[in-house]
């Protein structure tokens, strides 16, 4: 991907006089080495109280561009305002025409920064005209343009296809990564059946702060649960809010070698702050951007398998969870910006998404009072949308529905440290094709009563 010629030419006009001799202005102008930039830099390019407005077109240059193939051109003006002044500047570049009023108090003139346009090149030469008029000044005012700097970026639409299929992607990831920190919530880690129970669970890696309970009902049922503040990353996506999380779980009651269990769970997070991040190939190298949105995330599960208990002091699970989950997001934007040009920006919408896994949990005591739980699985995240987004001087693009393979596993040492209080220590992971690994590592206690 090329951009900006090597060499511009710059022309110039200039309408009005001061007294009675037209005051010319010079517009020299260098490219800037990496061929992407072009400077121009005015001699004298200024508008006085007493003139009409001044003009000057610059002509520069472009390389065509290829098939597939986008461009975008960020222009920064820089000059001077005088004190207690008003000055317009009219600029039109290809056609795109933007105005701006800039205005000074008594003791506080501008030397530097006026404004940054933005618009799509298409391959050819542009003429850039500006025109600068100082609508009001004490007698001595002056509004100079000094220079301006045009920086063309061009990427393809391969590229920003691969963004958007990100996007999606980001979606996967946070669900997944939300899924496994509901699973904490519920009871993962822990043993099957247990005495009542209510505590408190952090960890670190990605961060949760939150409660966790267990009630039984008898008979076998019972109900577990907890909430947590969450402040997570998976992939490209950043999820930081409160998840609830519990569910009604049924263990055959007995002695029996083998006792089958069933369980339904729901999970909610209805206030979450949502940032995705995505890349794109351009001619100056990979460009990053992030967005943030608000959105929410609720579902559920059945999961159902058999405990097999040898011997009292170890119990084996085997377990298969089906979940339903809709991730809900508000409006999603990027900043537009010379590291940024292809901004994307997407709508509110909603996907869903359907999971599937298989797991084993292992927990042993070795004495009494300690207990280890080991325990894996492996599952797939199913999206069934794609996402729609705008890409700024690229068009509209569909980001396809990205589903990821992904792993879980556990590791839990507690340790009963008086009677009736249970201290533990945990790691509990997951790591998905496109969301990495999420690892947390932390602690809790639990109070059984």
């Amino acid at each position: 991907m090329k951009g900006f010629s090597a060499i511009a030419a710059v022309g110039f006009v200039v309408l009005g006089t001061i007294g009675a001799q037209a005051a010319p202005a010079y517009c020299d102008h260098h490219t800037d080495p990496y061929a992407n930039v072009v400077s121009v830099f005015f001699d004298a390019f200024i508008a006085a109280p007493i003139q009409t407005p001044v003009t000057c077109t610059v002509s520069v240059p472009s390389d065509g561009l290829a098939p597939g193939e986008f461009s975008a051109i960020k222009a920064d003006y820089r000059g001077a305002l005088s004190t207690d002044a008003t000055g317009n500047m009219v600029v039109t570049t290809g056609g795109h025409t933007a105005s701006v009023t800039l205005q000074t108090g008594p003791d506080e003139p501008i030397d530097g920064y006026f404004f940054t346009d933005y618009f799509a090149g298409n391959g050819t030469a542009f003429d850039a005209s500006t025109t600068l008029a100082l609508l009001d000044s004490p007698g001595d005012g002056e509004f100079v343009l000094e220079t301006i700097d045009f920086l063309e970026v061009r990427t393809t639409s391969d590229a920003v296809q691969a963004s958007a299929d990100q996007l999606a992607a980001d979606r996967t990831s946070a669900v997944t990564h939300l899924n496994a920190t509901a699973d904490l919530l519920a009871g993962a880690g822990q043993t099957l059946e247990g005495t009542d129970s209510l505590g408190g669970v952090g960890g670190v890696g990605s961060a949760t702060v939150g409660v966790t309970g267990r009630k039984s009902l008898g008979s076998g049922f019972s109900l577990l649960g907890g909430a947590a503040f969450v402040d997570q990353t998976a992939g490209g996506a950043k999820t930081s809010g409160l998840v609830f999380s519990g569910t009604a779980r049924y263990v055959t009651p007995g002695d029996a070698l083998l006792r089958p269990f069933g369980e339904v769970g729901l999970h909610v997070a209805p206030a979450l702050s949502l940032s995705f991040t995505r890349q794109y190939a351009t001619n100056g190298g990979m460009a990053t951007a992030t967005g943030a949105a608000s959105g929410s995330f609720f579902g559920g599960y059945l999961k159902g398998g058999v405990l097999v208990a040898p011997d009292p002091s170890n119990d084996i699970v085997f377990a298969a969870t089906l979940g339903k989950d809709w991730l809900s997001t508000g409006a999603y934007s990027e900043t537009l910006s010379g590291s940024n040009l292809f901004a994307a920006s997407s709508p509110a919408q909603t996907g869903s998404f359907d999971t599937v896994k298989l797991g084993a949990e292992w927990t042993t005591r070795l004495v009494p009072q300690l207990e280890v739980t080991v325990s894996g699985a492996v599952g797939r995240t199913i999206a069934e949308n794609t996402v729609s987004s705008d890409v700024a001087f690229a068009g509209s693009f569909t980001g396809a529905a990205r589903s990821e393979n992904f792993v879980e596993y556990g590791l839990r040492a507690g340790h009963d440290i008086v009677e009736g209080t249970n201290v533990g220590v945990f790691v509990h992971g997951t790591t998905g094709d496109y969301s990495g690994t999420h690892l947390q590592v932390g602690g809790d206690l639990h109070v059984r009563f």
